[in-house]
């Protein structure tokens, strides 16, 4: 799994989701970092967000844009960019993209952590109702953002699956 944790100014985690099973060097194009939140997260973002219209690799990050912590609960307000990406031609090429917020809270043990409460908004007319967390959050700049980070690791992982 790919993942990129950048810590300045809150934290934004780039993860890969399906794969290229035919591929045994992507190993090579990934650097494993906070396995246990990867690996909560990875499941729910997979499951609700990713999609792969065209048959691609699904990339997914997300921004924190607010985290309360509680003992070993915390809940984190993010906003998930989820990007399928395929070659065509020799060209990374992408593919169906969804860019939407979720509440997501985690119970942190010793080793990892579990996810006990997910929420994405169903329809789009909620998306503001989430939460209040929200205002202010700069959505096209940071998925913007988000988008360069995914397509960077989806460059990088296509030329690992073509050696």
């Amino acid at each position: 799994m790919l993942n990129v944790i950048k810590l300045a100014g809150g934290l934004m985690m780039a993860l890969m989701l399906g794969g290229c099973v035919c591929c045994p060097l992507k190993e090579a194009a990934i650097a494993p970092e906070a396995d246990g939140l990867r690996g909560a997260l990875n499941e729910y973002l997979a499951h609700y967000a990713g999609a792969a219209g065209f048959g691609g690799v699904v990339f997914a990050g997300y921004d924190v844009v607010k985290k309360e912590e509680d003992g070993a609960l915390s809940k984190n307000y993010i906003w998930v960019v989820c990007q399928e990406y395929y070659m065509d031609d020799g060209n990374v090429r992408r593919g169906t993209e969804i860019s939407v917020p979720a509440v997501v809270t985690l119970a942190r043990s010793v080793n990892d952590y579990r996810v006990m409460d997910f929420k994405m908004p169903a329809r789009v007319e909620n998306i503001q109702k989430l939460s209040v967390e929200y205002a202010g959050y700069d959505i096209n700049g940071r998925t913007g953002v988000i988008e360069g980070v995914l397509l960077n690791h989806a460059v990088k992982y296509f030329e690992v699956c073509a050696r």
